[in-house]
């Protein structure tokens, strides 16, 4: 507020005016980062930024309800904690991506991932639009993490890199393995964990929508677009230049091996090889 009525004092009044309805919209953390917002548009144009904080913008209330939806780690990282340890059997700590291990080779620091001692996570979500989505999102990419637990990916982790490199393209052979392998553990989370089923679907459905379609891509990526999708264990239901329609049946043939019930690691290696 102090530093508002530095900048202008009917700023700084809508502001405070506003404060207890604020309070009831949003959470702290989220208030902290509307009002850094709303202080940068006010500094380039002094009537925006009153309409801000005065909750008549479109920008300011679209801000406030994402903030109502949005989901913290740090509330719910007990839960998932447990949630993890019920699923793997193991003590695995979970904490946000901001706290991986710098320089961890090949990783972003974008997508959830586990490094076998953590599971990293968002600090928070809001994409879903509504509460219970944006968790049941932490709650399937904790499942899906600890996948690689139960499922046994670490007991193949040590020898991945010598594998690779047996590829005239190992990035490219890394990129189909993990996609294969995330296949393999979605499939027999859904089948182990049959209350999961249902929210895996519509997760991948709602991502899968989200891609461009296959055909708008060059050959080599159009190939990959269908390993993305068929690797999730559903159809593709897309026009294809003809070319590729024998290519996805292959494709739907190697895969075949990792959506059994009782596949394993070494599956996922061969049908990268195949």
């Amino acid at each position: 507020a102090l530093k508002l009525a530095r900048l202008d004092g009917e700023i700084a009044q809508e502001y405070i005016a506003h404060l207890p309805q604020l309070v009831g919209l949003a959470p702290y953390q989220h208030l902290e980062d509307w009002l850094r917002e709303g202080t940068v548009m006010a500094e380039k144009n002094r009537e925006a930024g009153i309409a801000y904080f005065s909750l008549e913008s479109k920008t300011s209330l679209d801000y406030l309800r994402r903030a109502q939806d949005t989901v913290y780690l740090d509330d719910i990282s007990r839960i998932l904690q447990l949630f993890t340890e019920g699923l793997s059997g193991k003590r695995v700590g979970v904490r946000s991506l901001s706290q991986h291990p710098k320089g961890l080779k090949g990783y972003t620091g974008y997508y959830p991932f586990t490094d076998g001692e953590n599971i990293y996570l968002p600090l928070s979500n809001y994409e879903f639009g509504s509460q219970s989505l944006n968790f049941m999102y932490y709650k399937l990419s904790t499942a899906h993490q600890a996948g690689y637990f139960e499922f046994g990916s670490f007991h193949v982790s040590t020898m991945l890199g010598k594998f690779f490199k047996k590829f005239p393209k190992p990035q490219l052979a890394r990129d189909i393995f993990y996609l294969v392998e995330d296949g393999r553990i979605d499939f027999l989370l859904k089948h182990y964990y049959r209350g999961l089923r249902q929210d895996f679907e519509w997760l991948i459905t709602h991502f899968l929508g989200r891609r461009p379609p296959i055909n708008c891509f060059p050959l080599q990526q159009s190939t990959m677009e269908c390993l993305v999708h068929l690797s999730t264990g559903q159809e593709i239901n897309q026009d294809l230049p003809p070319i590729l329609w024998p290519l996805v049946v292959k494709l739907r043939t190697a895969l075949a091996p990792i959506f059994q019930v009782h596949s394993q690691p070494g599956d996922s290696l061969s049908v990268t090889e195949e």
